[in-house]
């Protein structure tokens, strides 16, 4: 009953190391979000100025690094 029991604590204390490992060695990457990619401003007249603003955001793990903007 004694090796029982040493089996299975080195097993479950092989299991955590691992999965920590696993989890340690995660890909660290930027992830952009944009809540409403597009925009619409529809008919405007000629010489009008239009102004929106676009939420960005990064829930990944690394730095985001914006380098080009075009409009479409």
């Amino acid at each position: 009953m004694k090796r029982f029991s040493v089996a299975v604590g080195l097993t479950i204390g092989l299991l955590f190391l691992f999965s920590h490992l696993a989890w340690a060695q995660e890909a660290k990457e930027p992830k952009l979000v944009i809540k409403q990619p597009l925009f619409d401003a529809g008919e405007i007249d000629e010489g009008k100025v239009i102004k929106h603003t676009f939420v960005v955001s990064n829930p990944g793990n690394a730095t985001l690094d914006i380098k080009d903007v075009r409009p479409g």
